[in-house]
């Protein structure tokens, strides 16, 4: 997980708002073409990436049950539905 998108919001091509960016109330929802879902800021669509990748890999429920095995990388993209609304 990119807790810090940087690359993402400073890529001509993304074209993310900067409020949503931040979390800002009076943003300007964006929604995932791929799923429909609709997600108020970068962090909830990058911990619904998280929570739906986690899901694939067979980890359960809670995280406290489960060894989590960390890396960095530059940029990671995922899709899912666990924070989001249609």
């Amino acid at each position: 997980m990119n807790i810090y998108p940087f690359f993402a919001f400073n890529d001509p091509a993304n074209q993310i708002n900067h409020d949503f960016t931040v979390g800002n109330p009076n943003n300007p929802n964006m929604r995932d073409f791929v799923t429909g879902l609709m997600y108020h800021s970068l962090l909830g669509a990058q911990l619904d990436a998280t929570y739906y990748a986690m899901e694939k890999l067979g980890f359960s429920g809670s995280l406290e049950n489960n060894k989590v095995p960390v890396r960095q990388s530059v940029m990671e993209i995922g899709r899912g539905g666990h924070l989001a609304v249609r």
